[in-house]
């Protein structure tokens, strides 16, 4: 079943009746309610388990979001933060989502909050694989929130349309928290989380920005039966909500 939703800026968008599209007029009004949203999850998950467990996206389109985050009173010494995905190179280059994140979003209030990092300081992919799934095992699962983004090509997380390594991802298995993963397009070997954790988080959120991304959800809106072709829509048929400004 479908849901036909107006909106102001983006006009009529067909939806699974399970998606809430919620529209903005800019990046700040976004970054704040998104912020909200995530702080209420976060809250209600501490309240109920003593911790909470956020997965985050790196990229620009989350900056202004992790910024509003970072100022948002919690008790973040109870907070988890780890990444969607991750590339493999160290934490100091400019192309580490850990340094963005570590930049970004551990400061302010959230200073006090704990980053899982992926490890990316061994000397090769699959050992940082295996490393990163160690460290992950002493969370609590599922994830309390997982914040996505989206790229051009229909990716999400580091699920790429091609990647030999699509199939096992999106598969997983009760052990198996993430995985390597090899773009066809894009440039760096990366660890991602694989499908099922993303799939499984209690608050499952897409963050897009622009006319081009939401351009791209229409086209993975259109014909769910071929998610490999664009892995977002693994994730379009599951209770989500969609976060979007022009």
């Amino acid at each position: 079943m479908t849901q036909r939703i107006e909106t102001q800026a983006a006009g009529p968008i067909e939806l699974p009746e399970t998606t809430n599209f919620c529209e903005f007029p800019d990046a700040q009004t976004l970054a704040i309610a998104l912020a909200a949203k995530v702080g209420k999850v976060l809250s209600a998950a501490i309240q109920a388990n003593g911790s909470a467990t956020l997965a985050v996206s790196g990229g620009s389109t989350p900056l202004a979001f992790f910024e509003a985050l970072s100022q948002t009173p919690l008790p973040w010494e109870n907070v988890r933060v780890i990444l969607v995905d991750e590339r493999f190179v160290p934490a100091t280059d400019e192309a580490s989502n850990t340094r963005l994140v570590k930049r970004s979003l551990m400061k302010n209030l959230a200073r006090l909050a704990t980053l899982v990092e992926v490890a990316v300081d061994v000397h090769d992919v699959e050992t940082a694989a295996a490393e990163t799934n160690r460290r992950y095992a002493t969370l609590h699962w599922p994830l309390d929130c997982c914040v996505l983004g989206m790229g051009n090509d229909g990716h999400t997380a580091s699920l790429f349309p091609g990647s030999p390594q699509l199939a096992s991802a999106c598969r997983g298995s009760e052990d198996v928290y993430c995985c390597m993963a090899e773009p066809t397009a894009a440039p760096y070997v990366r660890i991602t989380l694989t499908l099922p954790r993303i799939r499984a988080a209690t608050a499952l959120i897409l963050h897009i920005a622009g006319q081009s991304k939401l351009d791209t959800l229409r086209v993975a809106l259109a014909d769910l039966k071929q998610p490999e072709a664009m892995p977002v829509r693994y994730v379009l048929n599951r209770p989500l909500t969609i976060f979007w400004n022009p």
